[in-house]
């Protein structure tokens, strides 16, 4: 059964890889598998191969989250990931604190704050295209936006922390609540 499972896994893989973007790779393997664990509850199949076609789907879910936040805010998203890896250095205590360039912040929070709206609308467009079940594709849009927002929670923190002119910024900054707001406009189901 296993052998079965990982060569219908594989062809899966295949199908998928004929598809011209990563994000419609994630998209065809999210359906697939979301197919296949939807009829594993259905028919109260339980065990090893129903749980790693789940693993398997919530790690392509996480995947197609971080493309898709990576389309639309690609810049915010690589200096949260940047900052954070050099904090994170062993020996980073000692070497000095980053410094995020006013040259460098500035477009990312002009940018985000004449766009979220459209970004937290593209995003619903996308992923509630693209997973037609609604029970997934709001779980899969739950996931996106809370990723956003913990994206932008910590950009804003890095930059009050380590850019040295972020009070300029302030008045360009979109507040957590205004964000929380939007959200649950798109969210029926939390």
């Amino acid at each position: 059964l296993n052998y079965m499972r990982n060569e219908f896994e594989s062809l899966l893989v295949r199908m998928g890889m004929s598809l011209n973007s990563r994000i419609k790779q994630l998209v065809f393997m999210i359906n697939q598998l979301d197919a296949i664990v939807s009829l594993y509850a259905e028919r109260g199949v339980s065990g090893a191969a129903g749980s790693a076609d789940q693993n398997r789907m919530d790690a392509e879910i996480g995947t197609f989250v971080e493309e898709e936040l990576e389309d639309l805010y690609g810049p915010l998203v690589k200096l949260v990931k940047e900052v954070e890896e050099r904090i994170k250095q062993p020996g980073a205590e000692s070497e000095p604190q980053p410094v995020i360039p006013l040259s460098r912040a500035k477009p990312l929070v002009e940018g985000f704050a004449s766009t979220w709206k459209q970004g937290i609308e593209k995003i619903n467009v996308d992923v509630m295209g693209n997973f037609h079940k609604m029970k997934s594709g709001m779980e899969i849009l739950k996931r996106t936006l809370t990723q956003l927002l913990l994206y932008y929670t910590r950009f804003l923190e890095l930059v009050k922390k380590y850019c040295k002119e972020s009070s300029s910024l302030s008045r360009d900054m979109v507040n957590i609540p205004s964000i929380i707001a939007e959200i649950k406009k798109y969210s029926r189901t939390f």
